[in-house]
This record gives C-alpha cells, structure tokens and sequence, in this order.
C-alpha cells in the first residue's frame, strides 16, 4: 500500500509542477467545464467537513482519490483540451487538500511554482457553493450513457470500425410528456387517470404519446432523468464531439428528431438519443 501511494504522489508532483499556471486551452466555458468545478466544489465541502469531524480516511478519500478520479474524466471528457483556469483551480486545491498529510512534498510542489513563503501557512480552500449544481451531473450521466449505448449498439451491430454514427436528439413535447408522467406516477399507477389527465395536451401526437405513456407507467424507471429542452440537449453533444470522436474513431453526426425521415429517430428519448451506426 505504501509503494502504491509513493507512486501517486510521485505522478501528482509530476503533474502538478508541470501543468499549474501554463498557457493552456482558452477556449469558451463549455458546460465540461462547470461540471468539473461543481465536483471539485463538493470535494472541497466534503473533506473540509471530514477534517473538522477528524474523519481523516474520509478526507483523504474525498480530497485526493475522488478529485484524482473525476480530473481523469474531465481530461479524457475533453480530449485532453483542458480549460487551464480550471485546471489551476484543480491543481492548488488538490495540492492544498494534500499539505496537512505530505506537507513536504506540497511544499516543493509550491516552491516549483515560485510562491513566496510556505504552503503550510496558506489558507485551506474554501468552498463556492455557487459552483456546487447538482444538474450538471445529469447532463454528465447522459453523455457517459450515450457513450454505453453506442457501444452496446456497435456490439449488436457487430460493428468495430463505424464510419458514421448518427445521433439523433428528440424532440421537445417529449420533454414535456415525461416532465408530467412522471409528476402524475408519483402519486397513482392508474393508467387511465394518467392518460385522462396527459392526453389532452397531446392530441396531435396521440399514437406516439400513448405508447409512451404506457410504456412508463408499467415501468416508471424508463422515465428519462433528463428532460433538457432540444436545443440545449444537441448542444452538450456539439461541446462533446471532440471527445466522441476520440473515443469512437470515427465521424458523429447530431440530427433533431423532426429534421429526419430516418424510422430510427422515433426511438429518441430526452436524454437518450437514439443511434444508427453506419
């Protein structure tokens, strides 16, 4: 165990005196981006609490290993194009984080950066809870879903080098139909008086709506977590296409629902899109 943590902490030095305050990726902030801070942001109140309660298995669980865990998705998740203000902002207070249980390491950590003074006597990161929202890790979720459900696709398709995978993103009065399935099948199973009271506001999409609402109501966890509009949906997938294409090796497209003649398209669901590979 202590080889293994001698390891770490030799690849955290590493990388922490060679990424800190470097002219890195200064694209647009991408929703990536807030994610990776709003876990960083529960990391920080998490150890900070296990520190007070001298809970220091649980510190160190939340501080190192669980940061460690989602900066290794945020750099896969954007292809290696990391905002580097987030970056630094990951890095100091991972450090930080670090000081109370190998202070002489954070200290050359420090010192390679050209601080003045000693990391010991800096003041222990504070949390912003205006980073800490929670629906940043919905949209998260749907994007590490997508991902399973092309690979699941691809290995039915019995497929190993795609040319081509279309996306296509549902459309908006689905958003609105599970919203309110779901706010009714939180208070009765009763298929009629669910279809008596969604109908009517889906006429024009009857057939469609029918079998939806049948479809969640005998199985109300089919209920699509993520109910983002259209718009705002395609466009988690657009800030994402680099890290698909890395991952998959191939080109992605992303299709509304209705600009589509593909039967496939139908099959899409609020935060589930659904696939043709090619």
């Amino acid at each position: 165990a202590a080889e293994s943590m001698k390891l770490k902490l030799e690849q955290w030095f590493e990388f922490a005196t060679k990424n800190y305050g470097k002219n890195g990726e200064s694209s647009a902030r991408r929703d990536i981006d807030s994610w990776m801070e709003h876990q960083l942001n529960k990391c920080i109140k998490d150890t900070t609490q296990a520190m007070d309660e001298t809970l220091f298995r649980t510190a160190i669980q939340r501080g190192f290993f669980d940061v460690q865990r989602h900066l290794k998705w945020y750099q896969r998740r954007t292809a290696g194009k990391m905002s580097q203000d987030v970056l630094n902002k990951i890095i100091e207070a991972q450090t930080l984080m670090l000081t109370p249980f190998t202070p002489h390491l954070c200290e050359e950590i420090w010192n390679a950066w050209g601080k003045v003074g000693f990391i010991v006597n800096e003041r222990w990161p504070q949390t912003d809870e205006s980073k800490i929202v929670p629906t940043l890790e919905l949209s998260e979720e749907t994007m590490v879903r997508t991902l399973e459900d092309i690979g699941q696709v691809l290995k039915l398709a019995k497929v190993e080098h795609p040319k081509v995978i279309t996306l296509f993103v549902a459309i908006d009065w689905k958003a609105q139909l599970c919203r309110k399935v779901k706010e009714l099948v939180a208070n009765t199973r009763d298929i009629g008086q669910i279809m008596k009271s969604v109908m009517g506001e889906f006429k024009d999409k009857a057939q469609e709506a029918s079998a939806l609402v049948q479809k969640f109501v005998k199985d109300p966890s089919k209920i699509p977590q993520s109910a983002m509009h259209q718009e705002a949906e395609i466009q988690n997938i657009k800030d994402a296409l680099p890290f698909l294409k890395e991952e998959l090796k191939c080109s992605i497209e992303v299709v509304r629902e209705q600009d589509s003649v593909e039967p496939k398209a139908k099959q899409s669901l609020p935060g589930k899109p659904a696939i043709l590979v090619q």
